[in-house]
């Protein structure tokens, strides 16, 4: 996703939510649609918030400060933070500055009731279980609010739930970095289909696909560990089976679907981070996987026809996000042949 997309979407938001502000103020807003509205992103409520506090909102509207605005927009943005989003959030808010001075008209009625509605929603968000997204090409950093940070890679999502004895985040799919702050009193699990990584103070990378799970340990100690099949409430005890591995820092697992351990061995850590500067390095890896890779990042997709090709062993350092370097690689090979189909590629071996 290009700067310009996210820029048209960040201001459509911000168009939406100014217009709700000024529906809401003239008692034009169907209410309950506008919790849909909020409720759809985390997104929605920093908007609305932000334009809000803004416009001083806050100081008239809930004049014994029982609800407090600051911190809520100032966790609306820490958890929407993206790894280049500090120049498009200055244009965002200029752009959200001139549209109101337009726009709003002199009187904020009502609203105790209005921010009432942006409290509950905003805490049935982050009090449940808080959902973070990727979409193609997309990074995103996430700071939770005990300080741990989540890293997510390209289409990738989880769920976070943050509860008085324990800290869950399910990785539903995708790959996430993991920086967790210590809380000895709260242990900090991520759960990835029937694998549980149980945290000790550390970072480590969790790499889910539909075939099993790699757990790759940066810095510190996890434990791995398989989910009892009964276990499938997100957020609860998570029971379960068999003794877990300990993996120290510069150590990786993978795991089946099922969260037997497949392999152990010790990590090449600048292979397992490297994502996060959108560099893929592959070491004598089958081409099948490379593509693979390379199509969770790009709208173009590889695709390797034929068992032999899919098996050919690759090794190379690419940037993520240009499949047509791969695809150059590729098409200096005699033996294979390489046709374009509008964003599709197919490649094929003798």
């Amino acid at each position: 996703m290009s700067a310009s997309t996210r820029l048209s979407t960040d201001e459509r938001i911000a168009e939406e939510a100014a217009q709700w502000l000024i529906d809401l103020e003239d008692g034009d807003a169907d209410t309950s649609a506008f919790a849909t509205w909020l409720q759809a992103s985390p997104r929605h409520v920093e908007e609305f918030l932000l334009i809000s506090a803004v416009w001083r909102a806050a100081d008239r509207i809930d004049e014994v400060h029982a609800i407090e605005i600051d911190r809520l927009v100032a966790q609306a943005r820490d958890n929407v933070k993206r790894l280049d989003d500090e120049a498009i959030t200055i244009v965002r808010t200029l752009n959200v500055q001139q549209r109101m001075r337009a726009a709003l008209r002199s009187r904020l009625s009502a609203a105790v009731a209005l921010l009432a509605i942006v409290s509950a929603v905003w805490m049935g968000l982050h009090d449940g279980a808080a959902s973070y997204r990727t979409a193609v090409g997309e990074q995103r950093v996430v700071k939770l609010a005990d300080g741990s940070i989540v890293t997510l890679n390209t289409r990738s999502h989880v769920k976070v739930r943050l509860e008085k004895e324990q800290r869950s985040v399910e990785l539903i799919r995708g790959e996430a970095l993991f920086d967790v702050a210590h809380d000895a009193e709260r242990p900090f699990r991520v759960l990835a289909g029937a694998t549980v990584v149980q945290a000790i103070g550390t970072q480590f990378n969790v790499y889910r696909t539909e075939s099993g799970t790699t757990v790759s340990v940066v810095e510190g100690i996890v434990e791995v560990s398989s989910r009892a099949s009964d276990s499938g409430r997100f957020g609860g005890a998570s029971p379960t089976v068999g003794t877990p591995e300990r993996l120290t820092a510069g150590q990786q697992a993978q795991l089946s679907a099922e969260g037997a351990m497949v392999h152990q061995a010790p990590a090449e850590i600048d292979r397992v981070v490297a994502w996060r500067e959108r560099r893929l390095i592959f070491r004598s890896e089958p081409l099948a996987a490379i593509a693979a890779e390379f199509n969770r990042y790009n709208d173009t997709q590889l695709l390797i026809v034929g068992p032999a090709t899919s098996a050919r062993r690759v090794t190379g350092v690419f940037d993520a996000d240009k499949p047509g370097a791969l695809v150059a690689f590729l098409e200096r090979d005699p033996q294979l042949s390489v046709e374009t189909r509008g964003s599709e590629v197919v490649i094929r071996g003798p």
